[in-house]
């Protein structure tokens, strides 16, 4: 989900019109991007970190580059003009259209959503919160790419976890799946079988188990239920 570079510096220029140098800094320094007070004009020292993370192949740093724009993207900063917040952002959704998002105002917060919805069957690819996985097999979580077989229990796993999940949500309002979900995905009754399966994925892409909540983690084996976080944590 990269943003093109014209898109980048269109976005860098205006919030750099409407923040001091201090507060970037202190923004950029709060996600390890440590600039120096003197470094270039305001909007060429954002324009920079915008270009490094939305180059970058690490779906992490794509998904930083969206929450720190998100960020810096306060509704406040639009009370300064005379155009209303609603004729902005149709603006920038212009130039955002061809990358698949647009800028929306969620309660007091102005955020990315996607206006293109992922159906795995038709684009034979999904992608959520850093997580991608690909028709061919090829998963993407904690940055972590592995290749499985596109046949496999393993992958028919992943698939339900996060595509299934999705649909669960949507037509039930809950992220759970269960072990009959599992099963009929697999064919695989044996639940310590499926245990085993999910603790390789696990490993795979080292997804870090929570020792406060284990039904937190994305791929907990350890009841009957796996419960799907999408903001799960890494290591």
């Amino acid at each position: 989900m990269k943003i093109q570079r014209k898109t980048l510096e269109i976005l860098a220029k205006f919030i750099a019109e409407r923040v001091t140098k201090e507060e970037i800094l202190t923004l950029l320094n709060s996600y390890g991007h440590n600039k120096k007070p003197g470094y270039g004009e305001n909007w060429q020292l954002l324009y920079e970190v915008f270009f490094q993370l939305s180059s970058s192949s690490k779906p992490s740093n794509q998904q930083k580059l969206l929450t720190i724009i998100e960020d810096l993207f306060h509704p406040s900063l639009f009370k300064r003009d005379r155009k209303s917040l609603a004729q902005y952002l149709k603006e920038f959704n212009g130039y955002l259209k061809s990358d698949n998002l647009e800028l929306a105002v969620i309660f007091d917060r102005i955020e990315f959503i996607p206006n293109h919805v992922y159906d795995f069957k038709k684009d034979g690819y999904y992608e959520i919160g850093g997580i991608n996985i690909s028709a061919d097999g090829t998963v993407i979580i904690n940055d972590i790419r592995h290749k499985y077989n596109p046949k496999g229990s393993h992958f028919k796993i992943i698939k339900m976890l996060i595509v299934g999940s999705e649909k669960k949500m949507e037509e039930n309002g809950v992220y759970v799946i269960t072990q009959d979900d599992l099963t009929r995905a697999t064919g695989i009754k044996d639940w310590e079988v499926l245990k085993k399966r999910v603790r390789q994925i696990r490993t795979n892409h080292k997804i870090n188990v929570y020792k406060r909540n284990k039904l937190d983690d994305i791929f907990i084996p350890e009841d009957r239920e796996i419960t799907f976080n999408p903001n799960f944590k890494s290591n």
